[in-house]
């Protein structure tokens, strides 16, 4: 997406956590926020886990070209502000967040978030994404992440990895699981290892997004994303045929006018 949308949903989200809406969704005076410092990991999870899929690259009159998650052209998909944060009543999910975690070599943490749809929540994913801001590695490296952390989410006996693989990634400092169709009632065991470290820990923040027990979405008729209310498509096309037909109007209004006046000078000749 472009740099100042992605930049300007930051800012955004940094306020949310700072004017105390996080978690209950309302901003409230009267108490220190939750989270009153958000770091950089933290704001950048939070970004990368509303990342919704495409369903291909617009090439115009070429077609769309097919992609698929998590590969060089859309990765985590594109960020959407609706699946990022809870505000009751407008959003389809809650939000849990862990800033400023600690893990150690060779350690983990686990912590465990259950589905619960009692308010009328009727999002249908658990997503879940850990970032870690991890120290420079030396040029031209083959293995380049220093402190490597794994995220696993266990529900119901059954493991998920991250990034669209089977197993741990080894690659990188982002890392995000999402669950489709997981019932009400659920409980799922977010576990964060701290697998291979150079230094003898490493923080890290880890969001989840869910049914917690939050209101359902009004479903307002009036709104809509900017996505399902894009029309360029449609302002495209009707450009294209403007381009063309006024032109042809104009050059068919000067031809009419010199034929007029052309009619009219041999009259008088006459």
């Amino acid at each position: 997406m472009a740099t100042p949308v992605v930049s300007g949903t930051a800012a955004i989200i940094r306020q949310y956590f700072v004017d105390g809406y996080y978690p209950d969704g309302v901003k409230d005076d009267t108490k220190s926020p939750v989270v009153e410092k958000p770091s950089g990991a933290l704001i950048k999870a939070v970004l990368m886990n509303s990342g919704q899929w495409l369903q291909g690259v617009d090439n115009g009159n070429k077609g769309v070209t097919p992609i698929k998650p998590y590969d060089n052209t859309q990765n985590f998909g594109r960020v959407s502000m609706q699946d990022a944060v809870y505000l009751p009543g407008r959003t389809n999910m809650q939000l849990t967040a862990f800033d400023r975690q600690v893990v150690f070599d060779q350690d983990s943490q686990t912590y465990a978030v259950t589905i619960d749809k009692s308010d009328g929540c009727t999002y249908d994913k658990l997503a879940v994404t850990l970032v870690w801001t991890e120290p420079g590695s030396q040029p031209g490296c083959m293995r380049c992440v220093l402190n490597d952390l794994d995220l696993r989410v266990d529900v119901d006996g059954k493991t998920y990895y991250p990034n669209g693989r089977s197993v741990p990634d080894r690659h990188n400092n982002a890392e995000r699981v999402v669950i489709t169709g997981i019932p009400d009632g659920a409980t799922a065991d977010i576990t964060v290892e701290g697998y291979n470290l150079v230094k003898r820990k490493q923080y890290y923040a880890i969001v989840a997004t869910g049914c917690f027990g939050g209101v359902a979405n009004m479903n307002f008729e009036d709104q809509c994303s900017v996505f399902e209310c894009d029309d360029s498509e449609k302002k495209r096309r009707n450009a294209i045929i403007m381009g063309i037909t006024i032109p042809i109007g104009v050059m068919l209004l000067v031809s009419g006018a010199a034929f007029y006046r052309k009619r009219k000078k041999e009259q008088a000749i006459a």
